[in-house]
């Protein structure tokens, strides 16, 4: 089970998108209304996904096709609200670590980016984004910072105020994106 952590309005319903047309399975919420929501801004992100069902759907069994094996709970807080006659006070989550014996440097690096919602990574001389992870192998990837992905300033900046950016350089007329660490 993946649980995605994030404050209100911050994306975590289109990421139940974006799984849901990627692996199947019904997203899960807690209106007819929010369901038509989820289907039409599916539909903006040009993407098909199963129409949304309800909480009170879910408890019930009532799934439109047959052979569901996924769903995803958005917002599970409201969950558990609409199903509990009290005060829910406080829940527990097994969090599953991700098999590190399995995973390379890289992959672990990728992994704690994404969790934790970073674009990619940026030291004092370079940067670079999540799809594209340490391209240079320099020594000086150990000074590497998560960050997160600016509007660049023009490639003449420099100096003591642009320490805690660094500009990436994709294509040869220049700069193509800067990580930093504020998030814009």
């Amino acid at each position: 089970m993946k649980i995605i952590y994030k404050s209100r309005g911050s994306g975590k319903t289109t990421d139940l998108i974006k799984l849901s047309a990627e692996n199947g399975g019904y997203i899960v919420c807690h209106t007819k209304k929010e369901a038509t929501r989820i289907s039409r801004t599916a539909e903006k992100m040009n993407l098909s996904i199963p129409f949304p069902m309800t909480y009170m759907e879910f408890i019930e069994n009532r799934y439109y096709a047959p052979n569901v094996k996924t769903v995803y709970i958005d917002n599970v807080d409201l969950f558990f609200e609409s199903i509990s006659k009290v005060e829910i006070g406080a829940i527990t989550l097994t969090k599953e670590a991700p098999e590190m014996n399995k995973m390379n440097v890289r992959e672990i690096i990728k992994n704690f980016l994404e969790e934790n919602g970073y674009d990619g990574l940026y030291c004092y001389y370079c940067a670079c984004k999540i799809d594209d992870l340490m391209p240079c192998e320099e020594e000086g990837i150990p000074d590497c910072k998560p960050g997160y992905v600016q509007k660049c300033p023009c490639e003449k900046y420099a100096g003591e105020e642009y320490k805690d950016y660094a500009f990436g350089i994709e294509c040869p007329e220049g700069l193509d994106y800067c990580i930093g660490k504020e998030k814009p």
